[in-house]
């Protein structure tokens, strides 16, 4: 069981458990917060603030079939830690509103993380000029998307600004581009935006000091893999859905050389090479 939100200032039994945590509490402001539950006897098994120095208000929180943990909402936080993933929007810069005539950095936010509470992804969402807040009220994941929706706000006499990375009209699909109705001042808006985010496969993240490797596929139809240290390791082929393609053992000399291990053929997408024992792993793309 999982509960997320936000609480004044201090206080919390923070418990680090496995993974990601953070013990600090920005002073007089709003933090938001997780904490994990276990299953059976409703432990506190992990709990974090996720501050650093403004507020942040969590408003929704989802748990996709991969076992990936997302979080949402608006921040005025210019210091939340964002990292960022291949193949999905991040941006680590906060966009300044206009909020009851005060200039206030002010966005919506989307952090996800995995199985294990490594932070693996996040990033700021919004857009600039507001006179109002913008919020991430939903999250739910359908085909590798992610599919979030709250409200944005444009200031009097501007109705033809638009939230960050409008689409193209496609036919038959509801969409449209102006902000309010283009005749008349509003404040707010919704909106509904899909982070393309295949990458999110729920394979365990290490920590930020953990190597990466590199991956890449012969002609022959085998994988190679440099940068392991030298031994015997178990390791595992997955797709960009977290689906295990295949088990291995691969054997290293070590010192940088690599070590080639035989694969299944494989539909084109990405894929991520897990190796946790060498604390190890890497991601490639097939594309034939």
């Amino acid at each position: 069981m999982i509960i997320a939100g936000y609480v004044l200032w201090d206080g919390l039994n923070i418990v680090p458990g496995p993974g990601w945590f953070d013990y600090t509490s920005a002073v007089l402001q709003l933090n938001g917060f997780v904490a994990r539950f276990s299953h059976g006897a409703r432990e506190l098994i992990w709990s974090s603030y996720i501050s650093g120095s403004e507020m942040v208000d969590i408003q929704c929180a989802y748990v996709d079939p991969l076992g990936n943990l997302f979080l949402a909402g608006r921040t005025r936080d210019l210091n939340l830690q964002l990292p960022s993933q291949p193949g999905i929007y991040h941006t680590d810069i906060m966009q300044q509103d206009l909020f009851s005539g005060f200039p206030e950095n002010s966005d919506a936010f989307l952090l996800c993380f995995a199985p294990g509470n490594w932070l693996a992804y996040g990033s700021y969402f919004g857009g600039n000029a507001g006179n109002s807040h913008e919020y991430i009220f939903s999250i739910l994941r359908r085909n590798g998307n992610i599919y979030t929706a709250g409200y944005t706000s444009k200031p009097d006499g501007l109705p033809l600004t638009y939230f960050p990375l409008h689409d193209t009209n496609v036919p038959g699909v509801y969409f449209q581009e102006f902000y309010g109705d283009a005749t008349t001042t509003f404040t707010s808006d919704g909106f509904i935006a899909v982070f393309c985010a295949d990458v999110l496969t729920g394979i365990e993240v290490f920590a930020d000091d953990g190597p990466a490797g590199v991956a890449w596929e012969t002609d022959e139809g085998a994988l190679m893999l440099a940068g392991l240290p030298r031994g015997r390791f178990e390791g595992s082929l997955h797709d960009a859905a977290g689906r295990a393609i295949v088990s291995f053992q691969a054997i290293s000399a070590g010192g940088g050389l690599p070590s080639r291990i035989p694969i299944p053929p494989l539909a084109e997408g990405l894929y991520v090479v897990s190796l946790p024992e060498a604390g190890w792993f890497a991601r490639f793309v097939h594309t034939r």
